[in-house]
Parts: C-alpha cells; structure tokens; sequence
C-alpha cells in the first residue's frame, strides 16, 4: 500500500504540474473553465498567479526525496485546495457564477483523496 500511496502521491504533484502548465499557456480560455473572470486584469493576474502555485507545488512534489517531503508536498497541494474552494465557493467578482461553485463542489473530494494517500505515506 505504501508503494501506491507514492505513486499517487507523485501522480498528483504530476497532475499539479500539468494543469499550471496549461493554465500558464492559456490562461484566458482555462480561466473561464475554472470560473475566473479573464476579461479582466485582475482575473487574468490571478490565473497566472494559481498555475504558478500549482507548477511549483508539483515540482515540489516530484522532487521529494522522501515520504515526509512527499507529505509536505501533500499537504501544500491540500492547502491551496482549501483556498479554491474558498475562493470559487464563496468569492465574487473575478469568480464566475456558477460555474465557480461547480468547480468548489468538487474540491472536497479530491481533498478527501489527498488526505487518504498523505495518511498511507509511511517512513
């Protein structure tokens, strides 16, 4: 189970990697996927500033060295999860609605996946 759990682990700091990677190169056109008002400045800054977070977080993640790295790791990603769902959830301007609150409702989920892997990473 342990093996799994750094293979999940990993596979997460590589999804992380990916979605800022692509929402870096289109930020326009991924930021009303996730329900970011990219027609303004403000939203435009803040997609770049989330995939940003995310590559660095994935890279963190796929360079861990260790299970307690890859913990960390975890719980950073699980962090800036906490942030999406508060921000799509409840925010107002630069978040489109509804489609921000669609995308908060999934969150939760994936946290709970998080959560079950960083608890089966043992040293």
């Amino acid at each position: 189970m342990a093996q799994k759990a750094k293979f999940l682990a990993r596979s997460g700091g590589l999804a992380s990697l990916v979605l800022g990677g692509i929402v870096l190169a289109r930020p326009i056109q991924m930021g009303k996927l996730l329900g970011i008002d990219t027609k303004q400045r403000a939203g435009r800054a803040l997609a770049f500033g989330l995939a940003l977070r995310d590559i660095a977080i994935g890279v963190f993640i796929l360079r861990a060295k260790d299970n307690s790295a890859l913990r960390q790791g975890l719980l950073f990603r699980m962090l800036s999860e906490t942030s999406d769902f508060l921000m799509t959830g409840l925010g107002r301007g630069l978040i489109l609605q509804p489609a921000g609150r669609k995308i908060a409702a999934t969150i939760p989920a994936i946290m709970i996946g998080e959560w079950l892997v960083l608890r089966n990473l043992k040293d």
